[in-house]
């Protein structure tokens, strides 16, 4: 009895050590890799935008013109997961820290955006500001799903997401950013500097149970101490 109970617990160890892998964290606090741009909807009679910084991310954007709007992501290339590589995820946290520097006064959108394949998925604030300068402050999210409602960038705009972000292990790599979204509301010109630090995003691991390496020689070797206890226990008949 005692060795069963034995080969039970052995059993259960191999199966749960490690069964829940480490979250994957990826943190951004120097900002020189984020030199990509890609821009999901550019109108009006001129846009400018840059984008550059080592210890912050500051993006400037100028709209001249009644119709002027844009919105882009800067991401790096080497700021990313891959789910096929690393493992299905079933929940992303992030954290962000925000500062308005300066421009016209009116109305500005960021977010964290994700980019996989050719589709750009984000989380956004929003943020009406006056005139002057603003003090850091903190957005974060926690237990973000493919489920969850996204907003996706198009040419069109920002929509309801006609496709979601693919967590699985059969998911592409997933590229992590800012993003940015502004227009001037009709008025004949306007500008925006804002700065961003302190990214932080973990990609959480899917507990699907797998044996932890190691875990699987483990029982194994229990079961062949099981076998050779049995083979030294000594036979007693209890026939007459």
């Amino acid at each position: 009895m005692k060795s069963l109970t034995l080969l039970a617990g052995l059993a259960a160890l191999a199966l749960n050590v490690n069964a829940t892998q480490a979250a994957v964290v990826m943190t951004a606090t120097d900002w020189s890799g984020f030199t990509n741009v890609t821009t999901t909807k550019n109108v009006g009679a001129s846009n400018t935008f840059s984008a550059s910084g080592t210890t912050e991310m500051q993006i400037f954007s100028s709209l001249v013109g009644g119709s002027a709007e844009t919105q882009r992501l800067v991401w790096d290339s080497t700021f990313s997961y891959d789910p096929g590589v690393s493992g299905a995820v079933d929940s992303i946290d992030f954290s962000i820290d925000q500062r308005r520097v300066g421009g016209t006064p009116g109305a500005h959108g960021w977010g964290v955006g994700f980019m996989q394949d050719s589709n750009v998925f984000l989380f956004s604030g929003y943020h009406a500001f006056g005139a002057g300068t603003y003090s850091w402050n903190t957005w974060d999210a926690t237990d973000i799903t493919a489920s969850t409602y996204w907003l996706q960038a198009t040419a069109a705009g920002l929509v309801a997401p006609t496709a979601t972000l693919d967590l699985s292990a059969s998911g592409n790599e997933i590229y992590v950013g800012v993003f940015i979204f502004s227009g001037n509301g009709g008025s004949p010109t306007r500008n925006d500097t804002t700065a961003y630090d302190n990214l932080s995003v973990s990609f959480n691991a899917v507990d699907n149970a797998v044996p932890a390496p190691g875990a699987l020689a483990l029982l194994l070797t229990g079961l062949a101490g099981f076998g050779w206890t049995r083979r030294q226990t000594p036979h007693i008949s209890t026939s007459n």
